[in-house]
């Protein structure tokens, strides 16, 4: 076997790299800021948003839909759950940027690793949200970890 990197699975682990350190400085800066934001202001947010989607709706009944969207949404919308998403991307970032320098390493348990990182932001914001905002947070990282995934897999006969 060629104990050399091939430059398609080099290339994976520098995208990697390079997203979970983004992640990671994403996530920590939001668990040591401070994020707690008036709930009068987050009143007046949502108060504008509503008003701007009755004024542009084409119906009523399209308003209405939006609404009760709007209103499912909003106790998703609190620093507790916030923070605590912070937490489990910070999390699944270390897992994946391990398993990434452990397959710049050639080390098969890296991906290991790596699909334990992904899965973690897959299944943490349907776990910590409730509405919308969870599923699609899941589904976003799900279709970018899949991808990630798949082409680590495609790989995998490079890696000890």
């Amino acid at each position: 076997m060629n104990n050399s990197k091939k430059p398609f699975l080099t290339l994976l682990c520098i995208l990697t790299f390079i997203g979970s350190a983004f992640f990671i400085l994403s996530s920590a800066n939001g668990l040591l800021s401070n994020t707690n934001v008036d709930s009068e202001q987050m009143e007046d947010i949502f108060d504008q948003v509503k008003d701007q989607i009755e004024a542009s709706a084409k119906s009523e009944a399209e308003s209405a839909q939006a609404m009760e969207m709007i209103n499912k949404i909003v106790p998703d919308l609190v620093p507790e759950k916030i923070k605590t998403f912070n937490v489990f991307i910070l999390i699944s970032s270390l897992f994946t940027m391990v398993g990434a320098a452990l397959m710049w390493g050639l080390n098969k348990k890296g991906f290991y690793v790596y699909i334990l990182g992904t899965l973690i932001l897959c299944i943490s914001p349907l776990i910590i949200f409730e509405s919308l905002i969870g599923i699609s947070f899941a589904v976003f990282f799900g279709f970018i970890g899949v991808i990630f995934s798949l082409l680590y897999f495609f790989n995998f006969k490079n890696i000890k």
